[in-house]
């Protein structure tokens, strides 16, 4: 799959808003009926970004929506040097928040 920030015309730092609403005008441009492979395509995209938490996983921790969970990534130093930028320390620290609200 590509990047879904290229598809759906998204600036990493979006809000679930502005993701919702990039996601509705590619939808509105690339209707299911005329386009459906653009249309799965565009599906897929979007549900890596919908969400903070999976905005955070795809940047930071390049996370397959299948894969381990994030914390067990962070645990395993070979892990570490895949990632696509290193994480910053504030950015860990709201990952881990989000991760104590789930609890």
């Amino acid at each position: 799959m590509h990047n879904p920030y290229e598809i759906l015309k998204l600036v990493p730092d979006c809000d679930d808003q502005q993701a919702r609403r990039a996601y509705l005008d590619k939808i509105k441009e690339f209707p299911p009926e005329h386009f459906p492979e653009h249309f799965r395509e565009i599906n897929e995209a979007y549900e890596l970004v919908k969400t903070e938490k999976k905005r955070f996983d795809y940047l930071l921790l390049d996370k397959d929506p299948g894969a381990a969970s994030p914390i067990d990534t962070l645990r395993q130093p070979q892990t570490l040097a895949g990632l696509r930028q290193p994480p910053s320390l504030a950015a860990m620290r709201e990952y881990m928040k989000l991760c104590m609200k789930d609890r």
